[in-house]
């Protein structure tokens, strides 16, 4: 129960920010971010549609069409991160009639960027999705064999696009590449570091359970897991898994189901090499 609080409290809290991020500093400012606020941001301008309405109805269909890919207890966390978005969105236009506190686009950008990002980040620490965009993303991935992460920032730079010609301003496009670029550094700095990717040694005695259900579920969340098990003089069995930062805090849920006694230690990883394949710094 504790822990069940303590990840709702992180997912609370991130919503609220990345909510203030959204109706403070991208929206009076025709500055879209990614994911479903993004064309919440749009719409607003174009039709005077409610953000948080068109958050919570994007979100809905997205979770419809890849919700299928989250554990029962991450799909929950995840329909109330988007929930309470949407909810804190609607409350801030209530009670700010007039949010922006600058016409400045650059510390739009900065400021909307890292609220945006440290929300986010704490929803991940809440263990729980960012919605149904990254869902998408995964479907998508998975039928042309490419990066989670190529997909989502397809997505994003084509919203980011969109919005310039929907608000005749390339300047407000540029920004906002600014601001998803600056949500992206931070989610992985509050995270666990700067390093995109991690390396995690598992010291455990359910090492076959895990290496079954591994695969599939941190597939399911977007990540690619390499595993490899060395026996141990206790009888254990020693794990390498590489990670994306992010889905650390999901993999350690994982590990804490199959084996609350597991032994576990989170690395930077600086370099990846796969085969023969080139170097890739930082993944």
């Amino acid at each position: 129960m504790q822990h069940t609080l303590k990840n709702l409290a992180f997912i609370t809290l991130g919503a609220f920010l990345i909510s203030v991020g959204v109706v403070v500093f991208f929206a009076p400012n025709h500055i879209v971010t990614g994911g479903p606020p993004g064309i919440g941001i749009i719409l607003f301008h174009l039709f005077g549609t409610p953000v948080g309405l068109t958050v919570l109805v994007a979100n809905g269909v997205l979770m419809l069409i890849g919700g299928r890919l989250l554990g029962h207890g991450y799909l929950f966390r995840t329909i109330y991160a988007f929930a309470a978005t949407s909810a804190f969105i609607e409350l801030l236009v209530w009670l700010m009639p007039n949010p922006a506190v600058t016409a400045e686009p650059l510390l739009n950008s900065l400021y909307g960027g890292i609220l945006i990002g440290i929300g986010l980040a704490l929803c991940f620490k809440g263990e729980a999705a960012s919605g149904g965009w990254t869902l998408v993303a995964r479907i998508v991935a998975s039928h042309f064999k490419i990066g989670v992460g190529q997909v989502v920032q397809f997505f994003d730079f084509s919203l980011i696009i969109l919005s310039g010609i929907v608000f005749h301003n390339v300047e407000a496009a540029l920004w906002a590449g600014i601001g998803v670029y600056v949500t992206g550094v931070i989610i992985d700095f509050v995270l666990t570091g700067r390093a995109d990717s991690k390396v995690i040694h598992v010291s455990t005695s359910q090492a076959g359970r895990l290496a079954e259900l591994l695969p599939e579920r941190m597939r399911e969340s977007g990540s690619v897991v390499h595993c490899n098990t060395v026996r141990d003089v206790a009888g254990h069995d020693l794990m390498l898994l590489v990670v994306e930062t992010r889905q650390v805090p999901q993999l350690n849920e994982i590990i804490r189901e199959v084996d609350p006694d597991a032994h576990v230690v989170v690395m930077d990883a600086v370099e990846f090499y796969s085969g023969t394949a080139e170097v890739q710094p930082g993944r």
